[in-house]
């Protein structure tokens, strides 16, 4: 009697989803419609077991194709205990802000600084260059270097 009942209770489950979520959906896109009306031909003469079958199979497909977005409370957890130890070693004082508003102008703070160390490397090769140029132009009037073309 309990796998009966429960097969009852998961039919009206599927039942209600279907008649109120996939079947408006469907019905909303016209040539969706058509082809699950076919699909609904082929299921009608076919078996109960058939039937929950290919839908044990497509819920197992999509549950696995969604697993991965899930949120694991693991890696969640790690993110905090990594947060505090970012801003224990930065000695960033957590109890006048958010962590995560600390974290994020720590990681501004450390960005503005890498573009700024970026913006110094280029206007060193810049001068650099500028010289060897200087010194190419020099050459040139001098007369010890050819003009190439």
């Amino acid at each position: 009697c309990t796998l009966l009942c429960t097969l009852n209770v998961m039919v009206k489950w599927a039942t209600f989803v279907f008649w109120n979520v996939v079947n408006p959906t469907l019905y909303t896109h016209h040539t969706f419609y058509r082809k699950k009306v076919v699909l609904d031909r082929i299921l009608e003469k076919r078996s109960g077991w058939f039937n929950t079958a290919c839908g044990t199979l497509v819920g197992t497909t999509a549950y696995l194709m969604l697993s991965p977005m899930l949120i694991d409370d693991r890696a969640a957890v790690d993110a905090a205990q990594d947060t505090k130890d970012v801003l224990r070693i930065l000695k960033l004082d957590t109890s006048k802000e958010i962590p995560i508003i600390l974290l994020e102008k720590a990681k501004s703070d450390i960005v503005a600084k890498v573009y700024v160390t970026n913006d110094k490397a280029d206007i060193k090769r810049q001068r650099e260059e500028m010289a060897r140029l200087k010194a190419q132009i020099g050459e040139m009037k001098e007369g010890k270097v050819p003009l190439q073309m």
